[in-house]
């Protein structure tokens, strides 16, 4: 008996899905050649992207500056209510 774990299930990533995945690996490379811990982060709403980041934690010199945070103020930032709750034209 061995305690491998099981196997994994495929699962269907939309174009759309692969579309702004690759969004946050391109955003994940920039921050790796800046020197960054090479992490992409992409908000999306309704099939709009709201923000892209990549880490700025040596660049800002700030350990809050992952990613996913900066990705959730600059929504915040552009939606004007601190809240993600409706997209806006860019």
């Amino acid at each position: 008996m061995t305690d491998a774990p099981p196997a994994a299930t495929p699962i269907a990533i939309s174009e759309e899905d692969a579309h702004f995945m690759r969004l946050a690996l391109r955003e994940a490379e920039a921050a790796g050649e800046r020197g960054e811990v090479p992490v992409g982060a992409v908000l999306v709403q309704a099939g709009h992207m709201i923000a892209s980041r990549g880490n700025e934690r040596e660049l800002r010199h700030d350990p809050t500056a992952h990613a996913e945070m900066l990705v959730l103020r600059d929504a915040a930032a552009l939606l004007g209510d601190g809240g993600c709750s409706t997209p806006r034209s860019m």
